[in-house]
């Protein structure tokens, strides 16, 4: 029954173009770092399933389902994905998308997620899944491309001064390996300020804002503005949907499907999805501050 179900969900999104591809990963909070239980109307909204858009995922190395389905939560937990989700649909309502999301909470980029894989080899872990996924849309006649990667990090390396000051480094290096991977040198790139850690977050934080300002196909979002649940590193449930929303809305603004651009929205419409509500609002408490004067 599982295999009929995740060949019907392929079909579903399957219009004869190939399905496009966004890898979702990083650590805590690239993975379900939310509940569904705890949230009210109009935030519930954003974690209902998206019929146009697939999904597939793996926490701390274990697959979160055994087949692609449609965008939903995982039981009572969801992660940006499912905002994600919403904002690419309400976007590109004619186009197909799968997210694929592969979280490790505690891995580092200075070793785990290093293409040398000095650790644990997260990184090759992370390929290979996304292999096994990508064969399996193939498998169902569909063909498939990876239009950007969302990386959620940095929290991992804020406690060591070295790997602080080579992040960037760092991850220049790990982003080339995944455009090899993908064959797409331009694969746009939307990575995240992490908002807790250790000693040396502000060092990180750096890192990370100066790569994506040497790299024109990455861009930046700060998690700052969004709250952080009591554990003090997951970013709460509301959070979690206002984060998904601002990355969604930063990866189109990369122009990842290549083509013409939606039309313009009202002024208002700070998601891109024909109406001014919560969502708007959310984004904008995401991005609140001074604007960056070089875009």
């Amino acid at each position: 029954m599982a295999v009929i179900v995740a060949i019907a969900a392929i079909s579903a999104v399957a219009s004869g173009d190939p399905i496009n591809l966004v890898l979702v990963a990083g650590d805590v909070n690239a993975g379900p770092v939310g509940s569904v239980l705890s949230l009210n109307s109009p935030l519930d909204e954003f974690v209902i399933s998206q019929p146009s858009v697939l999904l597939r995922g793996a926490t701390n190395g274990v697959d979160d389902q055994s087949e692609w389905l449609q965008a939903a939560p995982s039981g009572d937990a969801f992660g940006v994905e499912m905002s994600l989700a919403h904002t690419l649909a309400a976007s590109y309502p004619n186009n197909s998308f799968g997210i694929m999301r592969f979280s490790m909470s505690t891995a580092s980029l200075a070793c785990d997620w290093h293409p040398a894989q000095c650790g644990t080899g997260v990184m090759q872990s992370m390929l290979d899944r996304v292999a096994l996924w990508r064969g399996e849309l193939a498998a169902g006649g569909v063909e498939s491309r990876v239009i950007g990667l969302v990386w959620i990090h940095g929290s991992a390396d804020t406690s060591d001064e070295a790997s602080a000051a080579m992040y960037g480094a760092n991850l220049i290096e790990m982003t080339a390996a995944i455009r090899t991977e993908f064959a797409d040198s331009a694969l746009p790139i939307v990575a995240t300020l992490p908002q807790s850690g250790g000693a040396w977050l502000p060092v990180v934080r750096r890192e990370i804002d100066e790569f994506a300002r040497a790299d024109a196909d990455a861009a930046v979002v700060a998690l700052d503005a969004f709250e952080i649940s009591g554990d003090g590193i997951a970013i709460s449930d509301a959070a979690t949907i206002a984060a998904g929303l601002s990355l969604g809305d930063v990866l189109l603004g990369r122009n990842p499907l290549d083509d013409a651009m939606p039309p313009e929205e009202c002024e208002s419409d700070l998601v891109p999805d024909d109406v001014v509500d919560v969502a708007d609002l959310l984004y904008m408490l995401g991005v609140w501050g001074p604007c960056d004067p070089d875009g």
